[in-house]
């Protein structure tokens, strides 16, 4: 099995997509997307805390931000 990877404006048109034939909003499918990337990233990483995952539809882009802990690391 080949493993493709979708890029950010495949995404957001398949999410514009579904919004007009399911009528799921657009912003829930993002922040549920979010949220599903954070925990997977705390899960691969064993991080607890300071992951944010950001998806912008109007520059159709994302970002994983990880913060730096007190002791200067970043997991």
């Amino acid at each position: 099995m080949k493993n493709e990877a979708i890029d950010n404006k495949e995404l957001i048109l398949a999410l514009e997509e579904l919004e007009k034939e399911k009528g799921i909003k657009k912003e829930y499918l993002l922040e549920s997307i979010e949220t599903a990337l954070v925990t997977a990233y705390k899960r691969n990483f064993d991080s607890l805390e300071n992951v944010k995952v950001e998806m912008d539809p109007r520059n159709r882009s994302n970002s994983c931000i990880c913060y730096e802990r007190s002791d200067g690391k970043c997991k």
